[in-house]
């Protein structure tokens, strides 16, 4: 088949997949790989479905961050996902919840799981931190680089 006629496919493919809820995919096949992302504007928050990134990065980094929310103390800082995937603040619906909001936590404590493609991933804190408010829903989806909580580091340097 030729180049045109594939690049036509996917094409019609990618216009298809702008009317559902799939924010993000990436198709290999025969050492092909597309990936596709909706752009910001365009996804819809409501949205449940969500793919994984092919390439995500496990874990959750922690950072200054300017999308925090206004509070009065100017030292608090966020928790991104370092994934795409599923945010859930237990191991399981039984289980007691990993943090809540005033909570103390020691680096290395865990905080959420990350579910993406059946996978679960404990995500744990990178320094001892007060968690000050969680930011997504539990069982809601988290995108990339998404601020999940919003700390106040302990121990701080002066």
């Amino acid at each position: 088949m030729s180049i045109d006629k594939e690049l036509k496919k996917v094409e019609k493919f990618i216009g298809s997949l702008k009317k559902t809820d799939v924010v993000e995919l990436l198709w290999e096949k025969n050492g092909v790989k597309i990936g596709f992302k909706k752009d910001d504007d365009s996804v819809n928050n409501n949205s449940n479905a969500h793919v994984n990134k092919a390439q995500a990065v496990r874990g959750a980094e922690v950072s200054n961050s300017a999308n925090a929310p206004e509070l009065n103390d100017g030292n608090y800082m966020t928790v991104k996902s370092r994934m795409v995937g599923t945010f859930y603040l237990s191991p399981s619906p039984d289980s007691p919840v990993y943090v809540s909001a005033g909570d103390e936590v020691k680096s290395g404590g865990r905080i959420c799981m990350i579910e993406a493609m059946k996978v679960m991933r404990e995500i744990t804190i990178d320094k001892d931190a007060r968690i000050i408010k969680v930011l997504i829903e539990n069982g809601h989806p988290v995108e990339y680089n998404q601020d999940m909580f919003l700390i106040e580091p302990l121990n701080k340097t002066k």
